[in-house]
């Protein structure tokens, strides 16, 4: 995905998590509160884990694969600061996506949404990958808005117990 793709892509996917709908209160800056009861599943392969460090290093996010060689994720999970802290396109560390039918997948660009910040909106970066994923079939981006009150999956690698942060 060229540069400039970027840009159209995260203004059309951060157009409804950065305009907030009059009268809707989206809760930002509140507590977020933990899915629980989840189930274990293996259907939906486009969805990795992101790992910091090494390969055997601690999970700190899940993200999408949306292209062979990219990958959405939220920014706060590969961003300190706002989305003009985050102008390097070099990961800090060593950064992997895993995918369950894949495997490892080195991480060697992130693209940070400019307009994050530290009030967590806009939060999105598109990780490009250092090798392209095969044998796994992107999930495509929204081409649209997507009603309020419509049926959702929420998917996403997590954990079952234990501290919030360990």
């Amino acid at each position: 995905m060229a540069r400039g793709s970027w840009l159209v892509l995260v203004l059309f996917l951060s157009a409804g998590a950065c305009a907030q709908e009059e009268g809707a209160d989206l809760a930002v800056g509140e507590a977020a509160r933990p899915i629980v009861n989840g189930t274990t599943t293996a259907e939906f392969p486009a969805t990795g884990m992101l790992l910091g460090g090494s390969t055997d290093g601690g999970m700190f996010c899940s993200a999408t694969l949306i292209g062979c060689q990219t990958v959405l994720t939220a920014a706060h999970c590969v961003c300190s600061g706002t989305g003009g802290q985050c102008a390097s396109p070099t990961p800090a560390e060593p950064t992997f996506v895993f995918f369950q039918n894949a495997g490892f997948f080195a991480v060697g660009r992130v693209d940070v949404n400019p307009a994050y910040n530290e009030a967590i909106e806009c939060d999105a970066a598109i990780l490009h990958l250092a090798e392209p994923v095969t044998g796994i079939r992107p999930v495509p981006v929204a081409s649209g808005a997507v009603p309020a009150g419509s049926a959702a999956v929420i998917v996403g690698f997590g954990r079952t117990g234990g501290d919030l942060y360990e």
